[in-house]
């Protein structure tokens, strides 16, 4: 079985879009005044999408960096990512590789990805940054604008526009990989090798991902850059004007 393809559209299946939105990339003549890399955070959906995708239900995605050491399985229990707890932003005032990021964003959510409900809109809201031992940080509004399939079908575009900082009124662009998994309550959970207090990929999605009919809801996510546990590869962060 090639869980990657089993898995097409199952996050785009996690419904936190609301509709689909064309993305669009930063202009030619943009100048880049920084970016961050290396970004890994746990969200949690309240409350969760419905597995069956039948109604667009109002939620919150609530964002944090994930903790240095958090042990994460990908499908099958086949990989598994350790987290730094840290990402490395470059802004004017430097280089910084203590970054954490948080966010809570709003929306109304539906897993079905042909839904045409008029009420649902995209995930939206405050994302902050925050780096120098934490005295310092970039603060912006985003939204959820869309996946982009070339990477992988786990990737989301997220756009905004920074507001607060060191480079305010800088336009924020980003894909990271947005993946669902579950948290390990007793080790060794749907016969993985994970201990207790670790996560791991719900592979229930799979074969019923949420937005199908049947479907499992998804209610917490393993996101950020770099390679995610389908094996896409998220590009990160840009800060541009």
């Amino acid at each position: 079985m090639n869980i990657r393809k089993r898995a097409v559209g199952l996050f785009a299946a996690a419904g936190l879009l609301g509709g689909l939105f064309t993305v669009a990339a930063p202009a030619a003549h943009a100048v880049n005044l920084g970016g961050c890399t290396g970004v890994q955070f746990l969200a949690t959906i309240t409350p969760p999408a419905p597995g069956d995708g039948s109604v667009a239900l109002g939620a919150v995605a609530s964002l944090k960096t994930a903790k240095s050491g958090l042990v994460v399985w990908g499908p099958g229990f086949g990989t598994s990512v350790t987290t730094t707890g840290s990402a490395t932003c470059a802004f004017p005032n430097g280089v910084h590789t203590d970054a954490t990021v948080g966010a809570k964003l709003s929306g109304n959510l539906s897993c079905n990805t042909t839904s045409t409900d008029p009420t649902q809109y995209p995930l939206n809201g405050k994302m902050k940054i925050s780096y120098a031992a934490k005295t310092l940080s970039e603060q912006a509004y985003v939204r959820m604008a869309g996946y982009d399939p070339v990477p992988g079908p786990d990737v989301v575009a997220i756009v905004g526009i920074d507001v607060k900082g060191s480079i305010p009124g800088a336009t924020v662009s980003a894909e990271e990989f947005f993946d669902p998994v579950l948290k390990s309550l007793v080790g060794g959970e749907q016969g993985g090798p994970e201990l207790k207090g670790q996560y791991y990929f719900d592979n229930a999605q799979i074969v019923a991902p949420c937005g199908a009919p049947g479907g499992t809801p998804v209610g917490l996510i393993y996101g950020g850059d770099g390679p995610s546990l389908l094996g896409s590869v998220a590009s990160g962060m840009s800060f541009d004007i």
